[in-house]
């Protein structure tokens, strides 16, 4: 079961998965998480190419996938992608996890049951989590991604223990708050008695 929502107060999607088993025994699972990340111009995504796959930037830190195109040059906003477990892999470039001549319907980091680990700068960028899990009969298992927006100020805008490296000091607080259930099913809430 999944369920994605889109919180009421922070510029974030939410993705809760709940895996079961049902029968006698055992299952061993990996599961990959994937987005594409915009490059804040749809219009200019779509078309200059030239400069976009020139650009591309991502850092990894704590399990979070964090896109930063043009945030050292001119931005103060980047996007994040994090989970709630631990992962044994992930990806942060488009080509390395499709593999050449595929397409979503068969990524070679899936096929493969293996990610790329590579923090790769250019082409296209993406945020993929690889999660192995056991899980024993009739248990369950919730896994909760954050796919989310966040400025900083300028004055702000880099961590002081590393050069050009996303000062997370605040979005940190917001991708705590939704790694944890309680605060998942809280915003559904809030979510659903707003629409009512």
């Amino acid at each position: 079961e999944i369920i994605y929502l889109v919180a009421l107060v922070e510029d974030l999607e939410l993705w809760s998965l709940t895996l079961k088993t049902c029968g006698k025994n055992s299952i061993n699972l990996s599961i990959f998480s994937c987005i594409e990340f915009c490059l804040w111009n749809a219009q200019d995504d779509a078309t200059n190419f030239q400069r976009n796959f020139n650009l591309g930037e991502t850092e990894v830190e704590d399990w979070a996938i964090y896109h930063k195109t043009e945030y050292r040059e001119r931005r103060n906003h980047f996007a994040f992608f994090a989970c709630s477990e631990s992962v044994v892999g992930f990806d942060t470039q488009r080509k390395a996890f499709l593999g050449e001549y595929r397409s979503w319907e068969n990524p070679i980091v899936v096929e493969n049951g293996k990610s790329s680990n590579l923090i790769t700068p250019g082409w296209a960028p993406i945020g993929s989590h690889h999660i192995k899990l056991i899980l024993n009969p009739n248990e369950s298992k919730e896994i909760i991604f954050i796919l989310g927006y966040h400025e900083n100020n300028f004055d702000n805008k880099f961590d002081p223990n590393g050069t050009q490296i996303i000062n997370k000091r605040t979005v940190k607080k917001v991708i705590s708050k939704y790694l944890n259930p309680v605060n998942i099913e809280k915003a559904f809430t809030s979510l659903k008695n707003y629409w009512d």
